[in-house]
């Protein structure tokens, strides 16, 4: 039977609109069973010493669950009197990852944070579908437009109740198509992986090897490095960088900030930006005053020593950092996309120079004596043309990559609200 063909009737759902004339819109507490867990006192450590799988919202990362990263004890469970979610019942997490679902693949336990569907006379397949929609729509919103639900929010949600036959069929339905767009994304994902590994190798080969196959080569002196091209050198970092840390005005200070001079932290530039110029705060010359900051000038490479060490990009302007970076100002004769490229290849390295209890970072010390292969000035020059290519098709290639996986991922979206709102028949 077409669409058009179908008798359809007003859901009274303004962001939903008609709807089959047989389907019933109710709200969950009519239609399912739900429970929630908890969370035994932490400061009690023989209470997670135990065997029963206890699901905590970061556990809830495929479709069945079968293990957790905590365990709890029998005693844990009796001080909390959580009940269990038997196997085959639903989870719904309502607080931070808000809408997240998955099966319990066996009997286990989880934290407040999540609700149980209890198996009842309705399709739990169906709600998996349909409950990261509908519930999450009940949910308030913080100042930060953040999803909040509780237990009252999440009974009186508004839902879309087919036939009990509609419902497996439906959920058989999407079972089989999500699979298959599910199947093809993670593809694409592996794809992108090998193309990542493949750019880091093309990067360490040009970086150490040069680009004659042909030269003679010499032992760098440096395990990591191997065997580089007979004239290069190996140079320590401050050989060829003045290298400095930035740091912090008195954030309490107004006058410090809302400036015209860019201030970055590691936060403000990723893995796969070649180029920094600004952050997500600036600061204005009384706060570059009041706490001695200097400029890492146009050309500079900035690295990260912190959370984490090794990102590195090039300052496309005049600019300041905190103490979270390290600025590296290229003395003459310095190629800086050349060090670039030599520095995202061993990211590995520099992290294992990183010490702390906090969270490791590295010295500007140890960065400064970090030893990195050095051709001449017209080599590096040459293999900065030849990386700046290759890298470029490389990253175009995996931007398509991730391009399909979101046009895929909101596909996959689309239909599943199609088909779960009756526009679309199954």
């Amino acid at each position: 039977m077409s669409k058009q063909m179908r008798e359809m009737k007003d859901s009274g759902i303004e962001w939903i609109g008609e709807i089959p004339k047989e389907w019933e819109v109710s709200v969950i507490k009519k239609e399912y069973v739900f429970q929630t867990g908890a969370t035994p006192k932490t400061e009690i450590e023989s209470f997670f010493c135990g065997d029963n799988v206890w699901i905590n919202i970061s556990d809830m990362k495929s479709r069945v669950l079968y293990d957790s990263t905590k365990h709890i004890s029998d005693d844990a469970i009796s001080s909390t009197s959580m009940s269990i979610s038997p196997k085959g019942s639903l989870l719904y997490a309502f607080k931070l990852s808000v809408g997240a679902v998955a099966f319990c693949g066996k009997d286990l336990y989880t934290n407040e944070a999540i609700a149980t569907f209890l198996p009842c006379k309705n399709s739990l397949r169906y709600l998996y579908y349909i409950a990261p929609i509908f519930i999450i729509m009940n949910a308030n919103e913080n100042i930060y437009g953040a999803k909040l639900l509780n237990q009252q929010l999440i009974k009186n949600a508004r839902i879309l109740l087919p036939p009990l036959p509609t419902q497996h069929r439906i959920a058989d339905y999407l079972d089989d198509k999500c699979r298959k767009i599910d199947r093809y994304i993670e593809q694409q994902k592996q794809v992108i992986e090998k193309l990542k590994a493949y750019k880091q190798s093309v990067i360490t080969e040009a970086v150490t090897k040069g680009l004659d196959p042909t030269v003679p080569m010499k032992d760098s002196g440096v395990e990591w490095i191997g065997e580089i091209p007979e004239g290069w050198e190996i140079k320590r970092i401050k050989h060829s960088f003045t290298v400095f840390s930035g740091t912090t005005p008195k954030s309490e200070k107004t006058e410090n900030w809302g400036g015209i001079i860019p201030w970055i932290t590691p936060a403000d530039y990723k893995t796969e930006d070649k180029y920094v110029s600004s952050g997500r705060k600036s600061i204005t010359e009384i706060g570059m005053q009041s706490c001695g900051l200097n400029w890492a000038i146009k050309g500079s490479l900035i690295f990260s020593k912190r959370a984490p060490i090794g990102l590195v990009a090039i300052a496309s302007n005049d600019l300041t950092t905190n103490q979270g970076c390290l600025s590296c100002v290229p003395y003459e004769n310095v190629c800086s996309t050349y060090f670039y490229y030599a520095m995202s290849a061993f990211t590995e390295q520099f992290d294992l120079l990183g010490s702390g209890t906090t969270f490791k970072e590295i010295s500007a010390n140890a960065f400064g004596n970090f030893k990195l292969p050095c051709p001449c000035l017209d080599e590096q020059i040459r293999i900065s043309n030849f990386l700046d290519n290759e890298v470029n098709s490389i990253i175009n290639a995996i931007t398509k990559k991730q391009t399909l996986i979101e046009k895929l991922t909101e596909y996959k979206k689309s239909l599943i609200y199609e088909v779960v709102t009756g526009k679309k028949e199954v």
